[in-house]
């Protein structure tokens, strides 16, 4: 069954009745054919391209009825149409036709004919298929509903006759034909001739490394099977005094997803390598016109890049479908996770026969991509001034200039000051709860809270410290005695996690409004008494193992916000998920090797704080986010120095790196600014969202990462000698089937 029982009930008015469907035959006709026959309707299939196809449940040859037809001819809509109960009305050319006479022939005058046939043989339920690009003018569209305005130029000719035919549909509406139009976004599914063998066609012409824009642009991908239950639901619901009735409604899977993170899953589903290359819409949009020029001038030649494609690819577009779900009760009958599963399920033949080694691996280093830039730029700066090139020196000097001026930005990018955080929110009221709070920027994390009168407490390992440590987050913030305090937290212990949960439980009472996994180690390898790295424990698991227990205790408040402190050292981790799948302890320390697990667990913070929006809080809208504070003069950054030459670079690194209260800022951006709420999957750098690494970008390994840390956690606890009459597991989670196997790890010579 392609749906669930409790959406096939809501169509049971479909029982036995004879619905038409024009266009039966395409994509989307196709697809609502079957579901008609699913729910125990009787079809007509009305196509001027006839091509019969057996349906499961239904009768070869009597249900669906194959009806060859053209909508402009009235004879033979009337046949097609005589003792009828509903007419959907998908039939129209494909938008890549580019017949201008055809669409207007078809979306409009076939339109007008099919509705006035509807009236002749008294069809009172009509559900038109319009399009939600209807108003997409080329410019950013943030979740905009019906009552937007529509663009004043339609951009192209299809989009044109398909706003023409909807006014018709609407305007058409009266009781002998009750009328409604139904606009979905970016449809996909099995069967679909266009996104995935496009995709595919694109990887294997070498076609499909490009990110049209910053690659952080979001959009609606709506499942086919979706569009066909919106469309039944419709119909079911048109009744005279519906608030359907003369209406257009977007319908979409109500998931918006990032744009180029939907593609990379397509092309990693399919074995391609994903697309990695940004090129900015202030570069793309010139090409585009460019081609817009060339196309005008000779209309044969389709150029790779236009407007109406480079807007599509670079640009924000996703639309509520709030009024449909209340005016008709549409909520999506497939997520989007089930739904990219079974597409890509559906395209063996699209598959590489020769899957890349490292599809969804990670990005070229942080590091080595900013020394080869630094190099190339140097020996570009060499040539120049040793006059080799045979240039003028106006031309000369100007490239010097140039370069340095590049060279200098990039120092400048890599050594920012941080931007400070301009949402200045009251916070009396709200609960705070700050892993490693007791120094750095936990510390100047905890100071800022009480300042805005938030109630804070500090999970430190170190009593003694924490307590001074609370004592100058009073003075500095000038925040009253009671606003501050601290509880034992070791994040190497499970058990400590354990008591630090039920302390707060009984001491604190209220739930918490942030949970700001901040605390971070870089030490020599050890082990914990759960058996686990001590640097994997304090920077993960532990963490891990927090924030799920406050959950499954109902601790979080509504509305809470969960922040996750990264760091953009994540760009040069990779994770043995092999290994990590063994769920063993051994596998856990075997991980651990000083600045490659670090990296490693900032990666883990990463991929963690997606997947935990995705499981366990996007439900409940709550906030999950990563952060990178920047690089810091603190004493965590010295870690990374020898200790001889500590003392000679510390003055260096307080005039050039940010301040613990600038790398505290990105942390309250994400807690206090409403731009957030509700919101998952984010990676923030400086007060801004930015791309992490591709493979923080992998549901995969995401998935993988969740359910090996929960064997390691539940396993360790077991095993810890102070909790041996202790037993604990993790409750299972609501999931979709996973999406995606995971690649093995590239080796490093350096382990």
């Amino acid at each position: 069954m392609s749906i669930g029982p409790e959406y096939r009930a809501k169509l049971s008015a479909l029982q036995g009745k004879l619905v038409l469907v024009t266009g039966g035959c395409g994509f989307v006709g196709r697809h609502i054919v079957e579901l008609l026959i699913e729910v125990g309707a009787r079809v007509r299939v009305f196509d001027i391209f006839i091509k019969e196809y057996a349906v499961e449940g239904g009768q070869e040859g009597k249900n669906p009825q194959f009806i060859k037809g053209d909508l402009l001819n009235s004879n033979d809509l009337d046949a097609a149409l005589s003792g009828c109960w509903a007419c959907i009305h998908v039939a129209s050319p494909p938008p890549q036709s580019k017949n201008e006479k055809l669409f207007m022939s078809v979306n409009v005058d076939g339109t007008k004919n099919v509705l006035e046939a509807c009236r002749r043989q008294q069809v009172t339920r009509f559900v038109y298929t319009s399009s939600a690009s209807l108003i997409f003018d080329g410019s950013d569209q943030c979740n905009l509903n019906e009552d937007s305005p529509m663009p004043t130029k339609p951009h192209d000719s299809y989009t044109h006759s398909k706003l023409l035919g909807e006014q018709e549909v609407l305007k058409f509406n009266c009781k002998e034909v009750l009328t409604c139009a139904m606009r979905p976004h970016g449809i996909f599914g099995p069967r679909d001739p266009n996104l995935v063998p496009a995709l595919a066609q694109a990887a294997r012409q070498n076609k499909s490394r490009y990110i049209v824009g910053s690659g952080l642009n979001v959009a609606d991908f709506t499942y086919v099977t979706n569009v066909a239950y919106a469309h039944l639901l419709a119909a079911c619901q048109l009744k005279d005094g519906s608030p359907l009735c003369g209406r257009a409604y977007f319908i979409t899977n109500q998931e918006p997803v990032l744009f180029w993170d939907f593609m990379a899953q397509i092309y990693h589903g399919l074995g391609y390598a994903q697309p990695w290359l940004p090129m900015p819409m202030w570069l793309m949009m010139p090409i585009a016109k460019m081609g817009d020029m060339v196309h005008q001038a000779f209309p044969k030649v389709q150029p790779l890049f236009n407007t109406q494609r480079v807007t599509y690819l670079g640009r924000h577009h996703y639309y509520s479908s709030d009024k449909a779900t209340k005016d008709f009760g549409y909520t999506p009958a497939v997520p989007l996770g089930e739904a990219l599963r079974r597409t890509l399920a559906s395209f063996p033949e699209q598959r590489n026969p020769k899957p890349a080694v490292d599809s969804f691996k990670r990005d070229v280093d942080f590091s080595t991509k900013f020394l080869i830039s630094a190099l190339v730029l140097l020996v570009v700066l060499a040539v120049l001034l040793m006059d080799v090139l045979p240039i003028s020196s106006v031309i000369k000097w100007g490239l010097v200039i140039l370069t340095v001026g590049y060279l200098a930005n990039m120092m400048a990018e890599l050594f920012a000051r941080r931007r400070m955080c301009n949402v200045n929110t009251n916070l009396h009221g709200k609960f705070a709860v700050v892993t490693g709070g007791n120094k750095g920027i936990g510390m100047a994390t905890c100071v800022e809270l009480a300042r805005r009168g938030c109630r804070v407490v500090l999970g430190c390992r170190d009593q003694g410290r924490a307590m001074k440590a609370v004592e100058d987050i009073l003075k500095a913030s000038g925040a009253k005695t009671n606003l501050v305090s601290s509880l034992p937290l070791d994040l190497s212990s499970l058990r400590s996690v354990r008591a630090f949960v039920s302390a707060l439980q009984q001491q604190q009472g209220a739930k918490i409004d942030f949970l700001v996994n901040n605390a971070g180690a870089m030490v020599p390898k050890s082990i914990t008494e759960d058996g686990y790295d001590c640097q994997f424990q304090t920077n993960h698991l532990g963490h891990f193992h927090l924030t799920n227990l406050l959950i499954d205790n109902d601790m979080l408040a509504p509305r809470a916000r969960v922040a996750n402190l990264s760091s953009y050292m994540h760009f040069m981790g990779h994770l043995e998920t092999e290994s990590l799948g063994q769920g063993s302890k051994a596998t856990a320390v075997a991980l651990m090797n000083s600045v490659n697990a670090y990296c490693d667990t900032k990666l883990m913070n990463v991929l963690f704080s997606n997947e935990l929006y995705r499981r366990r809080l996007s439900e409940r809208r709550m906030t999950s986010v990563a952060i990178h504070p920047g690089t810091v003069d603190s004493d965590f950054t010295l870690h990374f120095i020898p200790e001889w030459l500590r003392d000679m670079v510390s003055p260096l690194f307080k005039a050039v790196l940010a301040s613990n209260l600038e790398g505290a800022q990105t942390t309250l951006y994400a807690l206090t600014s409403p731009d957030l709420e509700g919101v998952g999957g984010v990676y923030l750098d400086n007060c801004k969202s930015v791309l992490p690494s591709l493979e923080a970008r992998n549901p995969g390994v995401a998935a993988k990462l969740w359910e090996d840390s929960e064997q390691l956690a539940s396993k360790g606890l077991a095993a810890s000698p102070s909790s041996s009459n202790e037993s604990f597991s993790y409750p299972a989670t609501p999931l979709s089937p996973r999406l995606f196997a995971t690649g093995g790890r590239r080796s490093r010579k350096a382990d």
